[in-house]
C-alpha cells in the first residue's frame, strides 16, 4: 500500500508540475508580442534617414499576466547597444537600463500597445506597437525628440524569427 501511495503521490506531483508548465507556455503563447523580432530595415522608414539602425533585434518575454520584459539590441556604426526593461501594461513608469529613462505601456487591444518613453522625467518618445493578425510582424510607429532636441519619427517593421 505504501509503495502504491508513493507512486500516486509522485504521479500527482509530476502532473502538477506539467500542468503548471503547460499553463505558463499557454499564457506566453497567448501574448502575441512574445518572441524574438528582427528589424526589416529595408521596409522600415526613418525620418531623418540617418536615425535608422544598421540592425536591431528585440526579444519580448511575458513575465506574468500584464507584464513584459523587452531586451533590444541595436547596432549603429558597427557598435551594439542594449536596453532592457520589465514593465507592466498599466500605464505606470518603469525603469530601463538606460540612464534616467523610463517606459510606460498601456494595452489598447490584444494586438496593440501604446508606449511612452521618458528621459529625465520628460516625455521623449511615444510609440504604438501592433502585431499583425497572423502574429508574424510587429510594427512600431514612433515619434520623439532626441537628446539634442531634434525631432524624429519612424515606422519600423519587425519580422518574428523566434
Amino acid at each position: 500500500m505504501q509503495v502504491h501511495a508513493r507512486r500516486i503521490g509522485s504521479i500527482a506531483l509530476f502532473l502538477g508540475v506539467a500542468l503548471l508548465s503547460a499553463g505558463r507556455h499557454v499564457s506566453a503563447q497567448a501574448n502575441p508580442f512574445v518572441g524574438v523580432w528582427e528589424l526589416d530595415r529595408f521596409k522600415s522608414i526613418y525620418e531623418p534617414v540617418n536615425t535608422a539602425p544598421e540592425k536591431q533585434m528585440m526579444t519580448i518575454a511575458a513575465e506574468t499576466a500584464g507584464q513584459i520584459t523587452a531586451t533590444t539590441k541595436t547596432w549603429r556604426n558597427a557598435v551594439a547597444t542594449e536596453t532592457r526593461y520589465t514593465a507592466g501594461l498599466d500605464g505606470k513608469d518603469y525603469p530601463t537600463t538606460a540612464a534616467r529613462a523610463t517606459v510606460a505601456f498601456k494595452q489598447v487591444s490584444a494586438n496593440t500597445l501604446e508606449r511612452t518613453a521618458k528621459l529625465f522625467d520628460e516625455v521623449a518618445e511615444t510609440a504604438t506597437w501592433t502585431v499583425s493578425a497572423d502574429g508574424k510582424m510587429l510594427t512600431i510607429k514612433r515619434e520623439g525628440v532626441d537628446g539634442a532636441g531634434n525631432a524624429y519619427s519612424s515606422t519600423a517593421y519587425f519580422n518574428k524569427v523566434g
